[in-house]
């Protein structure tokens, strides 16, 4: 066996082939590991050079302006910290005034709080940040700048105008304010889509990113709907917009979606590629709060391909390969506080209990994940617990509590009777996210942004059909007034030219003599012509006697 092994061995490492690639696997690992220490000693010292300057006797709007600097490095790594320094830097800017530093503080703490969850305060946060810079925006305006500065500030005002309606349509999504959200999302592509005019390159750019993310936006929305078609279509727009950017980040959030939409659709195969794709990303990146969502979505994709298996063998493999994803992911959420993610992971991990018969596991984790999306205000979170917590309820009630070694008071029926309380508020939650009237709602903005973007477009091409117009008019009479100008020059120049011959003739005599010579020339061709004329030659048909 030993022999076998060595002999492989040596077979192995003498293929030249094989060999290189070896060689090429290590230089990828080596330069892979070196990008990631470099980007992390690059942020390590960043933030050490901020809490450097802090240190020292600067001026209060420079300190309000590294608070919020060094806030911002910490909003994933120390969220807490993040908002201790916002809080500092906005009590600092409120006493001098320094409208600026506290609308990047109020920012700061909205940005912070939808990421913990607390959906609440961060629209708190958005909305002041809203209000300070419509202030800041029309104080620019009403200064005395040129036109250039004047559009490259109104630019600027658009760009953060949308970046805050973005991120309160997010949070609107969240909540399952569906309507809202989409409103928020409108509003937000609007600017987008003004940006996209624009002459400067970074607004310019700024506005694909942000129609990128719209698409992505409302995808999810409609995702939640239930309407899959819709929402596929959108991820698809995102996912190209996102690689004409260059954005990887994007793209795996793209790509994530997509294979959402294939899982729910049942296409499981093509669901797995598209997160493969996403995970490969995101593991590349190194961005763990990402790779949360990636690992969640592989690890339930494995539990709905546990339900197709025909074999108890293949579908107890698959359960437990779901089970170590959700894991991961779940130490992820709880390393760096990922409130959304733990929610979404705490009923993955319960189903998948419930799929293995261990129902009042299941219930356990079912009931951490009500008290976590309730506590975030999480909707749709709390409807699949309470949907989650209805079937295990039901089940127990149908085994009997001594299969699961409890006693409630011998009466299996109070299983049926939790069941039923849960189906009611699984009922609840589900009518307050989906309704008619929400569906209708969705349909009339989205109708109304189409008819804006259309009537937008309409105008655009009647602007550029005039100019083009009045650029074939204008050439025209450039060039007719070009040949007008042209032909008098030249007139100019003949009247010019036999005045000056009058002159020259009247100044001298020989005029005289080359008169005398071209008379007696006309006079011997006249003579020549009349002689050889008086006989013509005869026409065809003609008689000559």
């Amino acid at each position: 066996m030993n022999k076998r092994i060595r002999d492989y061995s040596k077979g192995f490492w003498e293929n030249e082939k094989l060999r290189s690639v070896v060689r090429l696997l290590r230089r990828s690992l080596f330069a892979f590991l070196l990008l990631y220490c470099s980007v992390a000693l690059s942020q390590t010292r960043r933030i050490d050079s901020l809490q450097s300057l802090l240190q020292t006797n600067i001026h209060d709007t420079i300190r309000i302006n590294t608070l919020n600097a060094l806030a911002w490095e910490l909003r994933i790594s120390k969220p807490d910290s993040c908002l201790d320094l916002s809080n500092a830097a906005l009590n600092l800017a409120v006493q001098i005034p320094y409208e600026r530093g506290m609308s990047t503080a109020y920012h700061n703490m909205g940005v912070v709080n939808k990421r913990i969850g607390n959906f609440n305060n961060a629209l708190d946060f958005f909305r002041e940040e809203e209000k300070i810079r419509k202030a800041l925006c029309d104080k620019i305006m009403d200064s005395e700048i040129s036109s250039d500065d004047v559009a490259k500030q109104q630019g600027k005002c658009k760009q953060s105008f949308a970046i805050i309606y973005t991120h309160i349509g997010l949070i609107y999504w969240a909540k399952g304010n569906y309507p809202k959200a989409f409103k928020w999302t409108l509003e937000a592509v609007r600017l987008y889509e003004e940006l996209g005019n624009s002459t400067d390159a970074k607004l310019a750019k700024s506005s694909k990113r942000g129609l990128a993310t719209f698409s992505n936006n409302v995808g999810n929305i409609y995702y939640s709907q239930g309407d899959y078609r819709q929402a596929m279509d959108h991820y698809i727009k995102s996912l190209e917009l996102q690689e004409e950017l260059h954005n990887k980040r994007g793209v795996a959030t793209a790509c994530n979606n997509i294979g959402v939409i294939h899982e729910v659709q049942a296409n499981l195969v093509e669901a797995m590629k598209w997160y493969d794709r996403a995970v490969e990303i995101d593991e590349e990146d190194g961005n763990e709060r990402r790779l949360v969502r990636d690992y969640a979505s592989v690890g339930l994709l494995y539990s709905s391909m546990a339900d197709a298996a025909l074999t108890v063998e293949r579908k107890d493999s698959l359960l437990r390969q779901a089970m170590i994803f959700l894991q991961k992911s779940l130490t992820i959420a709880n390393k760096i506080g990922h409130v959304k993610g733990m929610a979404h992971i705490q009923t993955g991990i319960a189903g998948i209990l419930g799929k293995t018969n261990l129902y009042v596991e299941a219930i356990a984790w079912y009931n951490k994940a009500v008290v976590l999306a309730d506590s975030i205000g999480q909707k749709e979170r709390l409807m699949v617990a309470y949907k989650g917590l209805t079937n295990m309820n039901f089940r127990l009630g149908e085994v009997g509590a001594e299969t699961q070694g409890l006693v409630r008071g011998g009466k299996t029926k109070e299983y049926y009777k939790e069941a039923f309380v849960y189906h009611k508020l699984y009922s609840q939650v589900k009518d307050s996210l989906f309704n008619e009237e929400k569906s209708k709602d969705l349909g009339k903005l989205e109708a109304k942004h189409e008819y804006e973007t259309a009537e937008a477009e309409r105008k655009r091409l009647e602007i550029e059909e005039l100019g083009l117009e009045n650029e074939k008019i204008n050439r025209r009479n450039s060039l007719q007034y070009s040949a007008i100008v042209i032909g008098l020059m030249v007139i100019g120049l003949l009247v010019y030219w036999l005045l000056f011959l009058r002159a020259s003739i009247c100044q001298y005599g020989w005029w005289r003599d080359l008169y005398s010579c071209l008379s007696c020339c006309s006079s011997s061709l006249r003579s020549f012509f009349s002689i050889h004329t008086s006989n013509p030659t005869p026409a065809v048909g003609q008689s000559t006697s």
